[in-house]
């Protein structure tokens, strides 16, 4: 997903009604979806063709931090993740997927 500011700074964004987004705090209300996003992070690269998004102000004001966007596990699932727990770092790195058979 992709916060919905940063879409549009990106990309043409439209509005999406039948899509359902619930979290831990409850419903998403607006849920827009963005055209031709390619999301980059760690020498990973993946083109998306309709990405969700969604306002996340209250996640960013929350965390003090500002988000850009949340990975899931589709994109998690194809890094390698390594926990240095003396310097308090965590570094991900994209493995190669097969090919399909």
């Amino acid at each position: 997903m992709i916060d919905t500011a940063v879409a549009r700074k990106s990309s043409k964004i439209y509005k999406d009604d039948r899509t359902i987004v619930k979290g831990v705090q409850g419903k998403v209300t607006q849920i827009n979806r963005a055209n031709d996003i390619s999301l980059v992070f760690a020498g990973f690269r993946q083109s998306n063709p309709d990405l969700i998004a969604i306002d996340l102000t209250k996640v960013s004001d929350g965390m003090g931090v500002a988000f850009a966007g949340i990975l899931g596990m589709p994109v998690l699932s194809q890094m390698k993740l390594t926990i240095d727990y003396r310097e308090g770092a965590i570094r991900m790195e994209a493995q190669p997927q097969p090919l399909p058979r």
